[in-house]
């Protein structure tokens, strides 16, 4: 392989792990707020309460914050996003560079 072309591939390779690293930070860092989001949505009006805020405090106390609102779902989440946003951030610089080359070959 040419060097142009081992260099393009090394700088994929860190584009894509840049790209999943950063949404999975993501998803780690937000995933007690979508949690507490979606258990509210599906809580009856009695359990749920008026106030998001209220509900939260209760699940933190009843289950605490890591096993009530931040494992659940965190690792199915995170490897979900992962995988997609690393393809579609690590592949964007390099169809960018090939459609701007294309570009100018027709042009």
């Amino acid at each position: 392989m040419s060097s142009n072309v081992e260099k393009s591939l090394q700088e994929l390779r860190l584009n894509v792990l840049a790209g999943s690293m950063c949404t999975a930070t993501s998803v780690a860092i937000t995933n007690p707020l979508d949690t507490l989001r979606i258990r509210w949505q599906i809580a009856t009006k009695e359990n749920a309460g008026k106030r998001i805020y209220n509900f939260g405090t209760r699940i933190i106390q009843k289950e605490g914050l890591f096993k009530g609102l931040w494992f659940p779902g965190c690792l199915a989440h995170m490897g979900a996003v992962s995988i997609s946003s690393g393809i579609r951030l690590g592949f964007y610089p390099t169809i960018r560079s090939q459609v701007k080359r294309i570009n100018v070959e027709i042009l």
